[in-house]
């Protein structure tokens, strides 16, 4: 393949904000979450998954992080801690 990176990742970049993009419109809401609810923890855990994924892809195609994803990554971060500590 010839081109720089962000050109070549641009495509799989795209695809991977739109996986993200469609698992943040899937999680459960906080009307019917409970305490501590596997199931519905999966979907946070696929989501802070993707958010990282996408998060690198912006860095390559971009040449530096995007300063807005900081926050969501630190907030599933927390949720994955809680949700590990909740199955404990």
């Amino acid at each position: 393949a010839t081109g720089p990176a962000g050109e070549l990742l641009a495509g799989p970049a795209d695809r991977a904000e739109q996986r993200l993009l469609g698992a943040v419109a899937a999680l459960p809401s906080d009307e019917s979450a409970e305490p501590y609810n596997e199931a519905h923890d999966a979907a946070w855990h696929q989501t802070r998954l993707l958010l990282r994924l996408h998060r690198y892809a912006h860095e390559v195609v971009h040449g530096a992080p995007d300063p807005v994803l900081a926050a969501p990554g630190h907030a599933l971060d927390l949720h994955r801690d809680a949700a590990e500590a909740a199955g404990a």
